[in-house]
Order: C-alpha cells, then structure tokens, then sequence
C-alpha cells in the first residue's frame, strides 16, 4: 500500500508532524507518494483524482487550524475547492490527524 501525507500549516508543526509521520511509515515498509508529505494545495489535482478515491490508497491529512479556526495558508485553494459545488464527491480512503491551539486550553485539544 502507498500512503500520501498531506499537511495544511500555519507555522510549520504540521509539517513537522507530517514529517515525522511519514519516517514512521516507511520505518514500517510503507510506501509514501513522492517520497515525502507535500502541502495539501500542492496536491490539489491528485486529491481531486480518481487515483487518490483508488481503495489501495489512503491519504493522510495533518491539519492544524489558524486564528480563530480558519485554514491554514497551505489548503485555503483546496478548503475552497472542497466547499465549491464543482468539487467531486466521491469516496476517499483518508485520516485525518487534528492539530488544535494552545491557546483554547484543554476544551478543544486532543
């Protein structure tokens, strides 16, 4: 199976989380998509594709969320897209991994 690691970040933990992530993978023989995570709007035409909903893949989102609960600069294209009447909806194997903020105290963290 090959996994693809998505991130949408502000600051940079979700990269590094998706970083981190993706070592632990292919530490456990998993393939990932180009070899490392890439930015989610960067990724826009593969997660918009019928190879991405392929039920041998699963696509991994690391998000963290910016301000009060915006996207982060590196999925606002792809947070538009997805909430456009354009978008495809169809089925795709994914897990999402949340990051939250601080800044809420314990209510809104995992």
């Amino acid at each position: 199976m090959e996994v693809a690691v998505v991130y949408g970040s502000e600051t940079g933990t979700a990269r590094e989380v998706a970083y981190r992530l993706s070592e632990w993978l292919l530490r456990r023989g998993v393939g990932i998509r180009r070899g490392e995570p890439r930015a989610i709007d960067e990724e826009m035409d593969f997660l918009l594709s019928s190879e991405a909903t392929s039920s041998s893949k699963l696509v991994v989102f690391v998000c963290s969320t910016a301000g009060d609960g915006e996207a982060p600069r590196t999925m606002r294209k792809w947070w538009s897209r997805l909430l456009s009447k354009q978008c495809p909806r169809t089925a795709m194997p994914f897990a999402l991994y949340g990051l939250g903020d601080a800044r809420y105290g314990e209510k809104f963290n995992a």
